[in-house]
């Protein structure tokens, strides 16, 4: 009786251990792979969300600082920019899936926020009295540069976060 009962408690256990690990593996799989689209949509979205901002306040903005076209010039390129909600998908995405991701992602805000309040607030104010803005435009780039390299931390993290899941 003794040896019957262990060979049945041995065949119970495999047959647990044989049912569980698989449907286990297969969802831990499962999940890895829905972490891995949603970093791949994420990354999508941050990219097309700066690289929009990027034109707007560096590629776009430059024209005014050269004179090649007026404040009400730029005024119409932003309002014909067509905004997809890319930000809000991916600041969603960020609180609900990669915590982690949390901390660089509000420096990139921030600093994008930065530009634009330089632009709207002093660079606008000095253009609508007709002073020269180029004074501005030590301090413009400094801010783009920090808004590209918070950029590029955000991407290598996300990089970084991908290569984990594969």
């Amino acid at each position: 009786m003794g040896q019957s009962v262990i060979v049945g408690l041995v065949a119970i256990l495999s047959a647990l251990i044989g049912g569980v690990m698989p449907q286990r593996i297969q969802r831990r799989s499962e999940e890895r792979k829905l972490r891995r689209e949603k970093l791949e949509s994420l990354f999508i979205e941050i990219d097309d969300w700066f690289n929009n901002a990027f034109n707007l306040f560096c590629i776009q903005f430059d024209l005014v600082f050269e004179g090649a076209i007026d404040w009400n010039g730029y005024l119409d390129i932003i309002n014909n920019q067509t905004y997809q909600g890319k930000f809000q998908k991916a600041k969603m995405t960020i609180y609900l899936y990669f915590n982690e991701l949390e901390n660089e992602y509000n420096k990139l805000v921030q600093s994008v926020q930065d530009i634009n309040a330089l632009i709207n607030g002093e660079i606008k104010q000095s253009y609508a009295q007709g002073a020269n803005i180029n004074s501005f435009r030590p301090r413009h780039q400094e801010k783009i540069k920090l808004s590209l390299e918070l950029m590029d931390a955000i991407r290598n993290h996300i990089r970084t976060l991908a290569r984990s899941l594969s």
